[in-house]
């Protein structure tokens, strides 16, 4: 995604989703969906699925597990909960948490073409990236000053390689 973001600098938004396969615990699942919506949440309603998993997110059970007093507190919370279900946040999932504190989350739907995954809709900011995340994932001074030079490596790379593919064919 830090290619994109470089390539693509005029882009505002990473839309995209979270995969979470149905073996995952469901109770755990939804500890993480709880604490999702709570700390990322989509306020404005801008997107839902058409057919939202019913995960019963309104349980008191949820407001009274999570009774720290900061995202990190509750973050810790999260972490041990779910692993007393042997079970761990994904990492994916993860790594957007800690990305931007705007993420949004969306609904969660199960995907029957994709082998019945479950699937939760989120949005980044790119303006709103952590700066050290930015940093990391783009190396952003890096990425500009070679990247004509990565372009054109890339584009003698992919010439050399279909001529190979030329060259077999007609052999």
């Amino acid at each position: 995604l830090g290619a994109l973001i470089v390539l693509n600098p005029r882009i505002k938004y990473l839309f995209g989703k979270v995969t979470m396969y149905t073996t995952y615990k469901a109770v755990a699942r939804n500890a993480l969906i709880w604490f999702l919506r709570r700390y990322f949440p989509d306020r404005d309603r801008l997107v839902e699925g058409i057919h939202p998993l019913k995960l019963d997110l309104d349980d008191p059970y949820y407001e009274e597990l999570f009774s720290g007093e900061t995202y990190m507190e509750n973050y810790h919370i999260l972490i041990q909960k779910i692993r007393e279900f042997n079970e761990n946040i994904p990492p994916l999932i993860n790594a957007y948490m800690n990305l931007s504190p705007t993420m949004r989350v969306f609904d969660t739907v199960m995907n029957p073409d994709f082998g019945g995954v479950e699937e939760t809709g989120i949005l980044v900011t790119i303006r709103d990236i952590y700066p050290e995340k930015r940093m990391r994932y783009t190396r952003w001074q890096g990425w500009r000053a070679n990247l004509k030079h990565r372009r054109e490596e890339f584009s003698e790379r992919l010439r050399e390689h279909l001529g190979r593919i030329t060259r077999k064919r007609k052999n």
